[in-house]
């Protein structure tokens, strides 16, 4: 992950799923560099794979907790199956606040599916981003 630009350039966080099989929804804590980026509050924008580009009804809320931390959940609603495949799940925006290199690490997350039982199969990936 890479930005460049001045500061308060745009850094545009995506999540996504891949190879995934009846998911539901998510949940995760992001941690990010504080130092080098702040996060956009109200920017979250929900990704068209759970909706299936709208044909589903989701819900994404995501929260700044304190500097450096942000909430996010998204789920479909309602009583329908989880969505399989690949796609994107949500995207969080991000502006620069300095250079540097720092990490993005995802905790406390759950990946649930149509029957609310954790999907263990599921790998989270951090990294790092460079911001210049």
């Amino acid at each position: 992950m890479s930005s460049g630009g001045g500061s308060g350039s745009l850094f545009i966080l995506d999540v996504d799923a891949s190879s995934v099989t009846d998911l539901y929804g998510v949940s995760f804590i992001l941690h990010y560099p504080n130092d080098l980026l702040a996060y956009s509050r109200n920017s979250e924008s929900e990704g068209t794979f759970l909706s299936e580009n709208g044909a589903v009804a989701t819900d994404l809320q995501a929260s700044e907790r304190q500097a450096g931390e942000v909430t996010v959940g998204i789920s479909r609603l309602g009583e329908v199956p989880g969505a399989t495949g690949s796609g994107l799940l949500l995207s969080l925006e991000f502006t620069r606040r300095s250079a540097g290199t720092g990490r993005m690490d995802m905790m406390d997350h759950d990946a649930l599916d149509s029957f609310g039982e954790v999907q263990v199969e599921v790998t989270w990936v951090s990294g790092s981003v460079t911001v210049r």
